[in-house]
Order: C-alpha cells, then structure tokens, then sequence
C-alpha cells in the first residue's frame, strides 16, 4: 500500500496493527517490509533509467490512440501525468505567448440591471 501512495498509517492499520501503533508512522514498519519498499523503488528507478525520451513518448500517443478509439479511458491519467513530465513536456503548447494580467479593469455597471418586465419591452 505504501508503494502505491497511501500514509504508513494507513497501511499499517490495513495490515492488522492496532491504531497506537500505526500512529507510529514511519517508525512502526518492520525494517524487513522497508527493505521491500526500498528494493521495489530501485526496481523502479532501474526501469525509467532504460526508458529513452522517444519510446516513452511514442507509448504515450500510442495508449491515447488505442484508448480513444476503443472509448475507453483507462489509463489515460497516468498517460497525461507521465507526458506532463519535464522530460517530455507532451501536452505545452508550441508558443508560449500569453498575456499576463496584473491588475483586472474595474467594470462599471452599464445602467440598471434587466428584469422580466424590460425584457417584454424588447420582444417588440
């Protein structure tokens, strides 16, 4: 569970530890489950290090197509997430010329506001 995101309160309470001791945190996991969590982050880092810039790129527009066709959209976060890494940048647009507002106008109201009645004026 901890792999996948969730507080080691959590995952300590789901593995069966009394609620004092999985107020513990960090401290209450067995160092033998810590070795697993670290071995499985290695294991990751070892799998991004062999991914190069273009592969990865070509799964994610893959994964997209096949997913858009089928109507289905499993998947695609962790696609949006991966192409919005700072290695690949998929989804910025090819210009980033924008305009940057320091201060919004201050609008004055252009007279009264509309009620029913001065609609019925208009329908003429």
């Amino acid at each position: 569970m901890i792999v996948n995101g969730a507080s080691y309160q959590d995952a300590l309470l789901h593995a069966g530890y009394s609620p004092k001791t999985a107020k513990s945190g960090r401290s209450a996991v067995p160092a033998a489950m810590w070795d697993e969590i670290v071995s499985l982050g290695r294991a990751y880092a070892a799998i991004g290090s062999k991914l190069d810039l273009a592969e990865v790129s070509n799964r994610i527009k893959g994964r997209l197509y096949v997913n858009a066709i089928a109507g289905k959209s499993d998947g695609n976060e962790a696609c949006k997430l991966l192409g919005t890494h700072k290695d690949h940048q998929l989804f910025q647009p090819d210009s980033q010329i924008g305009v940057i507002v320091l201060q919004a106008p201050k609008l004055e109201p252009a007279g009264k506001p509309l009620i029913k009645a001065d609609a019925r004026d208009l329908e003429g």
